[in-house]
């Protein structure tokens, strides 16, 4: 028996299937909600693809001034990090390599959280560890993925 197997034998199918389902749903929501957040413009109700020009310009801005990262570095990051949390959203929740989906959330929580430290925010890097852990979690429960194009791919190949 491997360790994989050790770790998920602590959890039956009757738990693991619907608890890894919940737990994409969760995530998944989580990610397309952050982008929308960004595109979203509570001021005027307008949602559009501007919207994130604009608060990748405030928050580049606001790193730059705060921490020892220049713009150069920091422009990249706030262009794309809406478009990564929107490609990993839709990853899981479509279920597709949702184990890699899961780790590259992870990883791209990491380096929100390394941001936040240099700006000393400690608070909010707290409340990001508790999904970190639930992220990195999930992962090893993708063994009880369904409803998801990685299930189904497998089926068809079997």
């Amino acid at each position: 028996m491997s360790d994989h197997d050790d770790t998920n034998s602590l959890v039956g199918e009757a738990v693991g299937r619907p608890g890894f389902l919940v737990l994409r749903a969760f995530f998944a929501s989580f990610w397309v909600l952050q982008f929308y957040g960004k595109a979203h413009d509570a001021q005027t109700g307008v949602t559009s693809l501007e919207n994130l020009g604009r608060w990748s310009e405030k928050l580049t801005a606001g790193f730059v001034s705060s921490t020892p990262l220049p713009a150069f570095m920091v422009t990249p990051y706030t262009r794309t990090a809406p478009f990564i949390e929107l490609t990993l959203g839709l990853l899981i929740l479509v279920g597709y390599k949702t184990r890699w989906a899961l780790l590259g959330a992870a990883a791209f929580l990491v380096s929100l959280d390394l941001g936040l430290m240099l700006q000393a925010d400690h608070d909010t890097v707290k409340s990001n560890t508790i999904i970190l852990l639930a992220l990195l979690w999930a992962a090893v429960w993708e063994r009880w993925n369904m409803f998801s194009l990685d299930d189904f791919l497998a089926k068809r190949r079997s």
